[in-house]
């Protein structure tokens, strides 16, 4: 943002429930008008692809981007076969690309939940 001054910052928030088939709950959507605009979306990891998909068609309802670009950490095979198979024309850019994901939906090695990594291990009671 300090680089591209005229830029503009939006946040969906998007959480994908633990069990299969993870279901994807969006509970808060920003983002400024999109149309014509270079949209650029940052995750850390791309695992099953289904909390993408269901973010990028959120995005696409408010708006029709020039370009469409996903930066991530690590991708999964499969994620990346399921974006470019919903969303022809995206630009994905990801550091690692590992070739498995298992039953709870996440990538192999990979490095765990990103949530988990990030803001803690939830508290079960």
């Amino acid at each position: 943002m300090k680089v591209f001054t005229g830029s503009e910052c939006g946040v969906i928030g998007a959480w994908r429930e633990d069990a299969a088939p993870f279901k994807v709950n969006l509970n808060y959507v920003k983002i400024p008008s999109l149309n014509n605009k270079i949209v650029i979306v940052a995750d850390p990891m791309l695992a099953t692809g289904n909390t993408m998909n269901i973010v990028l068609d959120e995005i696409k309802k408010r708006g029709t981007p020039k370009r469409l670009v996903l930066l991530t950490v690590i991708s999964s095979e499969e994620g990346i076969k399921s974006l470019f198979n919903s969303h022809p024309g995206i630009e994905i850019y990801t550091c690692a690309i590992d070739k498995e994901v298992n039953n709870k939906g996440y990538i192999v090695p990979g490095l765990g939940d990103a949530g988990d990594k990030c803001f803690g291990i939830p508290v079960k009671k």
